[in-house]
This record gives structure tokens, sequence and C-alpha cells, in this order.
């Protein structure tokens, strides 16, 4: 995630960061685990979206200027 040389490596490991907080959330969700803990790996995801949305919008700002 911090290198810039690579764009497609970085838009892979967004994707993987992805996969393995929705599959959290959803293996969580099927053996029935409480809110409590159904909590985190949501809180994460929009953690890990944060940075992603304000780096492809910079990418865009770059790209038009």
């Amino acid at each position: 995630m911090l290198q810039n040389k690579f764009k497609t490596i970085k838009e892979w490991v967004y994707a993987g960061f992805a996969i393995n907080f929705i599959g959290a959330f959803a293996l969580g969700a099927f053996v029935g685990d409480g809110v409590s803990l159904l909590i985190p790996p949501l809180v994460a995801l929009v953690t890990m979206f944060t940075p992603y949305i304000l780096w492809k919008k910079l990418a865009a700002n770059v790209k038009n200027s």
C-alpha cells in the first residue's frame, strides 16, 4: 500500500484486504458471532477505503491538471 511505483499491485493489495475484511464479517455472521464481533471487520473496511478513495481522487486531480 505504501509504494507508488506499481499502481496495479497497489490496486490488488486493496482488493485483497477488502476480500479479507468482507470474509471475516461473513464468517462471523455465519457462525453466529455477536454484533460486537461483527463490527471490527466493517470498521477496518471503512478505514481501509478512506485512503483508497483519497488516493483515487488525488490521482484524478493530478491527471486533470
